[in-house]
């Protein structure tokens, strides 16, 4: 009995043997050399074979390579079973947008368009006419390594030339104060503060460009105003000088053709020195209203917000040229209506001194 044992097992050896050459050869990625052909075994050299024991260990008649190709298969499978690295989320939400898995970077792409066609018949003259692209708006916007540390990027492509306009971070000292530096909007007039593209009318009214803020180099501390809560507020202290570049140099111009030729200097919106401006900012929103777009959109019972604010024009460089500006607006909507204006006044310096201020002008929209 315990030789046809043996004799059982030393076959199955020998044709699991021939089994695992002939599945080397038909591998052609891992070839390994046929063994020998083993020599063929006798009915008495096997019965001569000592019996095998529970005890002692059997040696397997496997070729090294099938035993290597079994080991790999487990692990291969663990590996299959790892998770993904973690990828980046993107989509489309109000603009294009890339945000990490763990949510501590974000970038929105936003771009607008406004285009027009303008025809004017002045009184004298010949009558003009022509398309323009009067915006053409790209914006970055998100935040980056904390959610505490947001920053916006705008540069506006219309008209035939490039133009910075927003290029500021906002850092968030606690939950109801933030820090913001860089060129943005002065936070001076609801009309200013209201974006182009949410606005009813195709521009703004000719009181925002004499009474307005507009954008400049600065530092201010706010409170998030532009979301409008409840209370809102923002101060911050500016260059003075606006965001427009000026030029400083030297021009040549040619008496015959009246044409110029620049010999020196730069286009830059630094001043050698601030000016400065201190503009300050206080509003009340009722309602949830959101207090910087003028259409009512979203809808809903009434809704209000107002606000005022000041500009203060300080003589730091003796220039003579000084001033206050002042003024108040409001926003009401209701059920799809809307309804918003403002008043201004300003004064202006009439001597050396920066308390020789005389009023100026008085306008409202």
């Amino acid at each position: 009995m315990t030789k046809r044992t043996n004799r059982t097992l030393a076959i199955a050896g020998a044709v699991l043997l021939n089994g695992s050459i002939a599945f080397a050869q038909e591998t052609p990625a891992a070839p390994t050399p046929a063994p020998s052909p083993a020599p063929t075994a006798s009915a008495d050299a096997l019965a001569e074979q000592p019996e095998l024991s529970g005890e002692q260990p059997v040696e397997s008649t496997m070729p090294e390579a099938a035993v290597a190709e079994q080991s790999i298969e487990p692990a291969v499978s663990e590996a299959s079973a790892e998770p993904a690295a973690p990828a980046a989320l993107t989509g489309y939400k109000k603009g294009f947008f890339i945000s990490s898995e763990d949510g501590l970077f974000d970038v929105h792409i936003q771009q607008r368009v406004q285009t027009r066609f303008v025809f004017e018949a002045p009184d004298s003259g010949d009558n003009e006419h022509a398309l323009s692209i009067a915006r053409a708006r790209l914006t970055f916007a998100g935040h980056a390594f904390t959610k505490g540390l947001s920053y916006k990027f705008q540069t506006d492509l219309g008209k035939g030339f490039v133009d910075l306009k927003d290029f500021y971070g906002d850092y968030e000292l606690s939950p109801n104060v933030v820090l913001r530096a860089g060129q943005f909007k002065r936070p001076f007039s609801r009309q200013q503060i209201t974006s182009s593209g949410s606005q009813e009318l195709v521009d703004r009214s000719i009181t925002d460009k004499f009474f307005g803020g507009g954008r400049d180099i600065g530092v201010m501390l706010h409170n998030e105003y532009e979301h409008s809560p409840e209370i809102e507020w923002a101060v911050g202290v500016f260059n003075g000088t606006g965001d427009k570049p000026h030029f400083s140099g030297a021009v040549v111009v040619d008496p015959m053709t009246g044409e110029g030729s620049v010999t020196g200097g730069s286009f830059s919106n630094v001043p050698t020195q601030m000016h400065p401006a201190v503009v300050a900012r206080v509003g009340y929103n009722h309602n949830g209203i959101k207090g910087y777009s003028e259409a009512d959109l979203e809808g809903g019972p009434m809704r209000m917000g107002v606000a005022a604010s000041t500009l203060v024009d300080l003589d730091a460089d003796n220039d003579d040229k000084s001033g206050i500006r002042a003024q108040a607006d409001y926003v009401v909507k209701a059920e799809g209506f809307s309804t918003t204006g403002g008043v201004y006044m300003s004064t202006a310096q009439k001597g050396t001194a920066f308390s020789d201020q005389d009023y100026a002008a008085l306008g409202f929209h």
